[in-house]
């Protein structure tokens, strides 16, 4: 059952990056997330329906590249702050 508990919480993260998907504005990114997304959410789902582990290392797998790219992302992406008014 604590398996299930951690697939059932990444299943509800990748909801949340769907839902904040901008699908008007988001042009072609946006809909390759979302059928990324409900890639990894079908995996999720059959990892806990079937009890396997190779769905979950395709999960981590796509993750930890996104990851590596938002990262890259959030370097080159200037923060508003009080002291950097050029923004």
């Amino acid at each position: 059952a604590g398996k299930g508990i951690y697939i059932s919480r990444a299943q509800g993260v990748i909801s949340e990056l769907m839902a904040s998907l901008n699908m008007e504005g988001g042009g072609e990114i946006a809909i390759s997330l979302e059928n990324l997304y409900a890639f990894m959410n079908r995996q999720l789902r059959i990892a806990n329906v079937n009890k396997e582990l190779r769905p979950l290392d395709s999960v981590v797998k796509i993750l930890g590249i996104l990851r590596e790219g938002w990262v890259e992302i959030s370097r080159k992406t200037p923060v508003f702050s009080p002291e950097n008014k050029s923004l």
